[in-house]
Parts: structure tokens; C-alpha cells; sequence
């Protein structure tokens, strides 16, 4: 879980951009899935970065636990999951790249 000082009770600041992530993609084989991995590789178990392509940009304009830019690695996978949701992907890539994040890593074949 990702260990973050929170303000007055309140919610936990964003981590600086620069960082680091990981996400376990060994169960991404749907759109669903990816949210998930991805929430849990910034926000950890159980953690929120979009459910859906708006929500994951608005997630990277902050306020959801990390400000880009930052590199997410991309760490096994379903290697189909490109192939078989070519254009999600194709709308995950380019929200990444106007928002300043890079994947490392086989991301999606």
C-alpha cells in the first residue's frame, strides 16, 4: 500500500511528479481490469485512478494521488489484451501522452 501523510484529516496530498509505478498486469484481459491494476499500482489495494478513459484524465490532472509526469511499468500482462481491445487502448496511449506519463514494459503486445 502506498504510504501517504494526509492534511488535517483530510485526503493525502498527490506524490510529486517523477515517480515510479508498477502495475501487476497479470489479470488485465479487459478494459475493467486495467482500472483496477492501475488504481492499485498508484493508490494500492483497492486504490481509485478512473474507472473509465474521462475519469482516468481527469485522475491525471491530480487530486487522485500522483501529478504527471510519471512512468507506470507495465509488468506481465494477457498479451492478447492489445490485440483484443485495440482501440481502448489506442485512447489509454493517447491520454498518457498528452498528460506527460510513459509505460515501460510490453505494454499491451
Amino acid at each position: 500500500m502506498v504510504d501517504r501523510p494526509t492534511v488535517d484529516g483530510g485526503p493525502s496530498p498527490d506524490i510529486q511528479p517523477g515517480g515510479n509505478f508498477a502495475i501487476d498486469a497479470r489479470n488485465v484481459d479487459e478494459p475493467l481490469a486495467f482500472f483496477c491494476a492501475i488504481g492499485e499500482a498508484i493508490n494500492g489495494p483497492g486504490g481509485y485512478f478512473g474507472a473509465d478513459l474521462d475519469g482516468l484524465a481527469d485522475c491525471l490532472r491530480g487530486g487522485f494521488g500522483v501529478l504527471p509526469p510519471f512512468t507506470l511499468e507495465w509488468v506481465g500482462g494477457v498479451e492478447s489484451f492489445g490485440q483484443e481491445h485495440s482501440e481502448f487502448v489506442a485512447e489509454v496511449k493517447e491520454i498518457f501522452e498528452r498528460a506527460q506519463v510513459s509505460v515501460s514494459g510490453p505494454w499491451c503486445g
